[in-house]
């Protein structure tokens, strides 16, 4: 079984990995991120709450469930509603470095988001850091205030663009290297979330770890 989302477009964009959890409290929030890389864009719809996130997935138009983050234990749930299951990638499952790429949207360190974000690149633990941030000030990102960050990578050289909004603690905008808007959050409405958006619904089974792929013979 697959899940599609959005998020991961833009993890892939950015080419790094997972982030420590965020020390201070962040406001609770729902809203649509906007994927407009390359010539389609894809809205979805998600919800922070105090520690975690939930990322709405779909097939076409018809919503098929959620992946829920937990950025306090760094764990990924997938919920199928179709099936009434949920799925949890186990510490050597490859799904687990693909959950590692949505925590970016929540740097750990608003005064250097660059740091976090190196010590999760470091997958090979060579040659840090990967990128540097430097500070363009404050910004606006559909009408809420944001703080603009210029990113250099290391080995290219080429700069991309972040925006974050200091009283959500989310990243809010990005731009690659070429210039084109990747992502956007819209539709911001602040307020407490219901605690059961992230959780497991009453009645799901757990799904059994996939089995590894067979070698393929001539």
């Amino acid at each position: 079984m697959s899940f599609h989302s959005g998020p991961a477009t833009l993890c892939a964009t950015l080419a790094c990995a997972a982030l420590v959890p965020r020390a201070a409290q962040a406001q609770q929030f729902s809203a649509v991120m906007v994927d407009s890389h390359g010539t389609d864009a894809a809205r979805t719809r998600f919800n922070v709450g105090d520690d975690k996130v939930r990322w709405v997935t779909t097939r076409g138009d018809s919503v098929t469930g959620a992946v829920i983050l937990d950025f306090r234990r760094r764990t990924l749930t997938a919920l199928d509603d179709q099936t009434e299951q949920y799925y949890t990638p186990s510490d050597n499952d490859p799904a687990t470095e693909l959950a590692d790429l949505f925590f970016i949207m929540r740097p750990a360190d608003l005064r250097d988001p660059c740091k976090s974000w190196n010590a999760a690149a470091r997958a090979d633990k060579s040659e840090p850091p990967h990128f540097s941030c430097q500070s363009l000030g404050a910004d606006t990102v559909n009408g809420r205030p944001a703080d603009k960050w210029q990113l250099t990578y290391k080995r290219s050289g080429k700069t991309g663009y972040a925006w974050i909004d200091p009283h959500l603690h989310y990243l809010v905008k990005m731009q690659d290297p070429a210039a084109q808007t990747t992502m956007q959050v819209r539709e911001v409405k602040e307020g407490p979330q219901e605690p059961s958006l992230f959780v497991v619904p009453h009645g799901y089974t757990k799904m059994d770890p996939p089995e590894p792929p067979r070698p393929s013979h001539p």
